[in-house]
């Protein structure tokens, strides 16, 4: 299943999700993409969410690792991709 939610103003939410550091890597990543997907590289991914506050994710802040465990066993083929 895909859900498609409209983003809007997607540039100031990325300023409010993601510190410097994190969109500095965002777009160092979303670069080496470009190029890698052009020579016919699969597509690069990150986690939709992450429980270590280190782990860059699509979807910040961290979530507690007891919600993900519960996620998952309801839906044992949902993976955060």
């Amino acid at each position: 299943m895909v859900a498609q939610i409209p983003n809007i103003g997607g540039h100031r939410n990325g300023h409010r999700l993601f510190n410097a550091a994190q969109r500095w890597e965002l777009e160092e990543r979303f670069a080496l993409d470009r190029i890698q997907r052009l020579s016919g590289a699969a597509p690069a991914e990150i986690p939709l969410v992450a429980t270590d506050p280190n782990t860059l994710a699509a979807m910040p802040p961290t979530v507690d690792r007891r919600y993900l465990r519960a996620v998952e066993a309801a839906t044992p083929t949902w993976r955060t991709e």
